[in-house]
C-alpha cells in the first residue's frame, strides 16, 4: 500500500498554495470580480456623463442670471413658471389636477 509521509513544512506549503489558488479565483481581488468591477465601472461613467450634462446646465443658468449681466428673458421665464406669477396682461386659466 502507498505510505504518503509529509513533513510540516509540506503540509504548511501545501495549504498555502491551496490558499492563494482560492484567492486567485474567488477574493476581491480574483479573476471572478472582474466583470463586477467592469460593470459597475461602467455605470459609474454613465452616471458620470449624466452628471457633467446637469452641471453644464447648471453652469448655463448661472451665467444667465449673474449679476449686471442678466438675461431678461430667463429672468420672466422663471418668475413666471416657478413663481407662479403671471404679467399683469396676461390671461390665467388654473386646471386642477
Amino acid at each position: 500500500m502507498f505510505k504518503f509521509s509529509a513533513s510540516p513544512a509540506k503540509v504548511i506549503f501545501i495549504i498555502a498554495l491551496v490558499f492563494l489558488g482560492m484567492q486567485a479565483f474567488s477574493g476581491e481581488q480574483g479573476l471572478l470580480r472582474w466583470r463586477e468591477y467592469k460593470i459597475k465601472a461602467d455605470a459609474l461613467e454613465n452616471n458620470k456623463e449624466i452628471l457633467v450634462a446637469k452641471r453644464k446646465s447648471l453652469e448655463n443658468k448661472i451665467a444667465r442670471l449673474r449679476a449686471g449681466a442678466a438675461d431678461a428673458d430667463f429672468v420672466e421665464d422663471l418668475a413666471l413658471n416657478r413663481l407662479d406669477m403671471a404679467d399683469p396682461k396676461d390671461v390665467v386659466i388654473k386646471i386642477d389636477n
